[in-house]
């Protein structure tokens, strides 16, 4: 009769030392979610700095109608009241006609700023995604006051930005994988358990067989001498990484620094303009109410009047673009800082 040989075994393997590469692998992995973390933030921050932009162009496209409209009412005035001075005799059939030009280029002008305002309505209402269509109104926005900045606050804010923090977890991420890199050229130790038990039988019953137990231990070092320069290039690449990373962090500070000291700047810029222009609004409101008595007094011409208006009409427009870069620096500060704020 033939014998039938059974062998069963078990292995456990356990690495005593690897040259500390698991380690630098693990904190290369939170330094990677560090990173995917602060990348969300960004990533949330720029869109709500698109929606915020969209919003305050749609809004400035309503204020702008609102002044195409005010010229519209005035050039109509103007009209209405060269007509009776030219029934009246006191006046040239020129006035009547500067005016009636007046009122035609101002209706042109309220159907371009309704055209726009449409236009920026469309592209809000595709930028949130909503299915009805959306307009921006002034509620909730918060005052155009006049307000201190605190410069070293928000430098120290943007120091800590969600980009800088992503390129900085980056860093963290590629100093650890240039680690986990070089621990190649460390010896290996590894600790090997191993339990066998073996039978012989002249039948395949399981059961009948009387085995022999047997084990081994093995400690087992491993040092690497010649690979063909794969360590070599691996360790280089990493290297070369970590030094584009910390390229990227520097890059990435200085960015924020530019584009905070960019902010900051059409901020108070844009402040200022819209106190001057509240000041040449009210100027002008006041001069075309003069212009239009010494009008109808008989002092005054037509082209005083239209003039008049012309210069009220621009006081008015650039003190809503004005308002519209205010907020426009705003939202990119609010950006900038992403979650510090």
């Amino acid at each position: 009769n033939g014998a039938y040989q059974t062998t069963t075994g078990i292995t456990a393997s356990l690495t005593l030392f690897d040259g500390f590469k698991r380690v630098y692998d693990v904190r290369a992995a939170r330094a990677q979610e560090a990173a995917a973390g602060a990348n969300t933030l960004s990533t949330n921050a720029n869109l709500a700095l698109s929606v915020k932009q969209q919003y305050f162009a749609a809004l400035a496209a309503r204020e702008t109608e609102a002044a195409a409209r005010d010229q519209l009412a005035q050039a109509q005035v103007q009209l209405a009241l060269a007509t009776a001075k030219l029934r009246a005799q006191t006046a040239t059939r020129s006035d009547s006609l500067q005016a009636v030009i007046a009122v035609g280029q101002a209706q042109l002008a309220a159907i371009t700023a309704a055209s726009d305002r449409a236009n920026a309505d469309a592209t809000l209402t595709r930028v949130i995604g909503s299915d009805s269509p959306v307009s921006a109104t002034s509620g909730g926005l918060p005052a155009d006051t006049t307000f201190t900045i605190d410069s070293a606050g928000l430098a120290r804010l943007a120091a800590t930005g969600p980009v800088v923090r992503q390129a900085r977890s980056t860093v963290d991420q590629a100093r650890n994988q240039a680690r986990s890199a070089r621990a190649a050229y460390f010896p290996n130790l590894s600790l090997t358990y191993g339990r066998n038990v073996t039978g012989a039988a002249s039948t395949l019953d399981p059961f009948g067989v009387n085995y022999v137990p047997s084990g081994q231990l093995r400690l087992a070092i491993t040092l690497p001498v010649f690979d063909q320069l794969n360590t070599a290039t691996t360790v280089a690449n990493a290297e070369v990484n970590l030094a584009n990373s910390d390229a990227a962090v520097r890059d990435a500070e200085l960015a924020a620094q530019q584009t905070l000291v960019q902010a900051l700047t059409a901020l108070r810029t844009a402040g200022q303009q819209q106190a001057t222009q509240n000041q040449a609004i009210a100027a002008g409101e006041e001069n075309l109410r003069v212009q239009q008595q010494r009008y109808q007094l008989g002092v005054a011409t037509s082209l005083d009047v239209l003039t008049a208006q012309s210069t009220l009409t621009q006081a008015r427009l650039a003190f809503v673009q004005a308002r519209f870069a205010a907020r426009t620096a705003r939202a990119q500060l609010e950006a900038l800082v992403g979650g510090n704020q």
